[in-house]
């Protein structure tokens, strides 16, 4: 009887053991934001198809600099610049008052500063991708993901234009 008893409380920490792990968000400062991001879609919480760089006709960059400076392209034109600061929001409202990285983008173009949350998942030591949302835990909100390039795709991409 304690022999079963101990299989059935192990087997399923064994079970989960076997389960190939899901990319967990990074820790802010974990893995460097420097770099360019291509945009690979932009979902909702309602169920409406993504949008993606193919159903939409056009491609979003965004660059990212070791100086705090970024710039935004749309098919690879530069539509705006400036300045960014990262910090780390704490939700004060909850129990576990969690705490989320975000970005301020201050455009130069407009004058304008938008500020958007991240995560960060790290796939492997040569893949990366970012989720940027409006607010944490805004439900309806629109999430945009982002592929980090590597330089050979940077190269390539801006030589195309």
């Amino acid at each position: 009887m304690k022999k079963l008893l101990f299989v059935l409380l192990v087997l399923p920490f064994i079970w989960v053991g076997c389960e190939k792990p899901e990319p967990t968000p990074l820790p802010l400062g974990e893995l460097k934001l420097t770099g360019t991001w291509e945009w690979t879609e932009t979902s909702w919480a309602s169920p409406q198809e993504p949008l993606t760089p193919e159903t939409e006709g056009y491609s979003l960059h965004l660059t990212l600099t070791e100086d705090n400076k970024f710039t935004y392209y749309h098919n690879c034109v530069a539509v705006a610049y400036g300045s960014v600061t990262q910090g780390v929001w704490k939700d004060t409202t909850t129990l576990n008052q969690e705490e989320y990285p975000y970005m301020d983008f201050y455009d130069h173009v407009s004058s304008a500063t938008t500020t958007s949350f991240y995560e960060l998942y790290k796939k492997s030591d040569y893949e990366h991708t970012m989720t940027t949302y409006l607010a944490p835990k805004l439900g309806g909100g629109k999430t945009l993901k982002w592929k980090k390039l590597n330089d050979v795709e940077v190269k390539e991409l801006f030589e195309k234009k």
